[in-house]
């Protein structure tokens, strides 16, 4: 990409907001975290490919910039946001106080790992007839139950250590350095925030419901994730969407005029550093703990009214200035909102949200 002529990368750059003129995309506003600047990126057509929102809770796999940018964006303005109750757990991340939460791979249960509590007893029998390989959500939620009473594990060491070594390269290497030989000791395990099944809704062409505004990828809802993800699809939501989206954007462009005339309000320019990392963590912990791989009615319900105070919190702060952490911030609480929103409409328990009796 750094060598195509037609292609320019913008580093240190965080888009803020979609620049929306009579209901038309005409590109964004972005901050230039170095110079500590907002800059308008004028656009015919403008993409979203910015990823999930995994950050948005306290137990997740995502990498740091997931905190689901786009959609915030996109929702602030005027896109239609689909399914975004249906957030996928990953039963087994890491779970080793002082280490990140390492995705541990279906494929090691797949391969005859099993789970056992703090006892060390396989519980996963008495769960689902398919046991550790039962679909995620299942396995997920049985893992989060019997961590009430205690640590749970994978267990893989009764298959021969050259074979786990040749099989699982990668995870054995990461294990090794945070202290753990799979084929010699039990690994712990929890369930992690993994992916956004739900997000900006898209055609099969990637356009939205806002004339020039395309999106693709995890922060898109396509519909093929319905509401409880297979794995290989992300790729399908990635590969195939994209190579529907480009041309369709391609010859939007060629139909649309140039707009120099595009302005934002003088305020949004003002660079202030405030700190919000406890604001963050807040989010983070109340959406782990309410809006879940569990959720109870009331306790949604009390959680979007306290997100909601703290939207309005840094919805004021941003009146002052803005910088990289309360802008990725406030698109945490906004996301938080619309997961929380729409976990409390879905009154059925179906894939990935589940609502307890």
């Amino acid at each position: 990409m750094r060598q195509h002529p037609n292609i320019q990368i913008f580093e240190s750059h965080l888009a803020v907001d979609l620049l929306i003129q009579n209901g038309v995309c005409k590109g964004a506003e972005v901050l230039h975290t170095e110079k500590k600047e907002i800059e308008l990126f004028l656009a015919k057509a403008t993409i979203l490919a910015s990823g999930g929102a995994g950050q948005v809770y306290e137990r997740n796999c995502n990498p740091a910039v997931a905190t689901g940018d786009g959609i915030a964006m996109a929702a602030r303005a005027g896109a239609e946001i689909r399914d975004m109750e249906f957030i996928q757990f990953h039963p087994t991340a890491l779970a080793l106080e002082g280490k990140p939460t390492f995705l541990l791979s279906e494929t090691i249960r797949g391969e005859g790992a099993i789970l056992v509590n703090a006892q060390g007893e396989r519980f996963m029998e008495s769960q689902h007839e398919l046991k550790e390989l039962a679909p995620r959500d299942i396995v997920a939620r049985a893992i989060y139950e019997e961590m009430k009473h205690g640590p749970v594990y994978l267990d893989i060491t009764h298959r021969e250590s050259a074979y786990i070594k040749a099989r699982f390269p990668y995870i054995y290497e990461q294990l090794w350095w945070y202290g753990i030989k799979m084929d010699k000791e039990r690994i712990p395990v929890a369930p992690a925030a993994h992916y956004t099944c739900g997000g900006v809704h898209t055609n099969l062409n990637g356009e939205t419901n806002i004339p020039g505004l395309f999106a693709f990828g995890e922060v898109a809802h396509t519909g093929v994730h319905g509401a409880n993800r297979l794995a290989s699809n992300s790729l399908l939501e990635c590969m195939v969407f994209s190579e529907q989206t480009v041309p369709t954007a391609v010859k939007y462009v060629q139909n649309v005029e140039n707009d120099k005339n595009v302005e934002i309000d003088s305020r949004d320019t003002v660079y202030k550093k405030t700190d919000v990392e406890e604001i963050k963590k807040e989010i983070q912990h109340i959406m782990w703990e309410h809006v879940g791989i569990v959720r109870h009615e009331l306790d949604v319900d009390e959680t979007l009214q306290t997100l909601k105070g703290i939207q309005s919190t840094l919805d004021a702060l941003q009146k002052d200035g803005k910088n990289e952490m309360l802008v990725e911030t406030k698109n945490l609480a906004d996301v938080a909102i619309l997961i929380t929103t729409a976990a409390i409409a879905r009154k059925e328990s179906i894939g990935c949200h589940f609502i307890a009796n």
